[in-house]
């Protein structure tokens, strides 16, 4: 199955393609994902302070 999580969008995509692109996102909405696959998509993501803030 083709990934549908990801989404993008720009003034020159073709308006074909960003409806194909607003199908994925919206089929997107009814995934779901079991916790192993959690998990696996989790390991890799380390926090981080945020950086770049003039505060």
């Amino acid at each position: 199955m083709p990934s549908r999580a990801g989404y993008r969008w720009d003034a020159e995509t073709p308006i074909e393609e960003s409806m194909t692109a607003l199908d994925d996102a919206l089929a997107a909405l009814d995934l779901s994902l079991d916790a192993e696959e959690v998990a696996r998509l989790e390991a890799p993501y380390t926090p981080r302070s945020p950086s770049g803030y003039a505060w």
